[in-house]
């Protein structure tokens, strides 16, 4: 069975504050009566479903080009973390979290449609990320646009990415069970890229 754990883009999709919304423009159009149908498409790095590399915040970092993609693809867990308003350490340390695991948290932040900002989203803290980097994950996944609770200063950001682990947001987990899965996300091959836009599936 697969699962698409992305949201669809569309001018609706929730934008960080300050980034470049979603922006069709046709150029083409065979409803119009031209050869085919031709788009041009504006909108930043991190809208939507994508991972966050290295890159993001570490000018030397890995980009979406050159991050080793059997990092991105293998096996992966699903947990719920349901009933908790911030995931911390103690919360993790209860979970089958072994060293290079690719892990996504799916939290209470179950009713994100990909469009509406919630108003207290679960996020995940400081020593919480510090306890990932201690097990050496491959990946770290969240179902909200960013795990930060505030994005001032980035810290769990910048513990993640330079540890070398990126950084899968705005996903949609609320269908899929907890467990263990196959993951498949390939990020396009943006040179410098510090984010890549990515239609995760997992299958099982």
């Amino acid at each position: 069975m697969l699962y698409d754990i992305a949201f669809p883009l569309s001018a609706r999709t929730m934008i960080y504050d300050g980034d470049p919304p979603f922006c069709r423009e046709v150029l083409l159009d065979t409803a119009k009566g031209d050869l085919c149908t031709l788009s041009l498409c504006h909108f930043g790095s991190h809208l939507g479903t994508h991972i966050d590399f290295p890159r993001h915040f570490f000018s030397s970092g890995s980009d979406a080009a050159t991050f080793p993609l059997e990092r991105l693809c293998g096996s992966a867990k699903v947990f719920c973390l349901h009933g908790i308003s911030r995931i911390q350490r103690a919360d993790l340390e209860r979970l089958d979290i072994q060293l290079g695991d690719r892990v996504l948290l799916r939290t209470d932040n179950d009713g994100f449609d990909g469009v509406h900002p919630l108003p207290h989203p679960v996020y995940l803290d400081a020593d919480g990320a510090a306890y990932l980097v201690e097990r050496q994950v491959a990946l770290v996944g969240i179902d909200y646009e960013s795990p930060e609770e505030d994005n001032g200063s980035f810290p769990v950001h910048r513990m993640l990415l330079g540890a070398g682990i990126p950084i899968l947001e705005h996903l949609r987990l609320s269908h899929v069970p907890e467990g263990t899965y196959r993951l498949y996300c390939l990020p396009l091959a943006l040179e410098g890229g510090d984010a890549s836009w990515v239609r995760p599936i997992l299958e099982r």
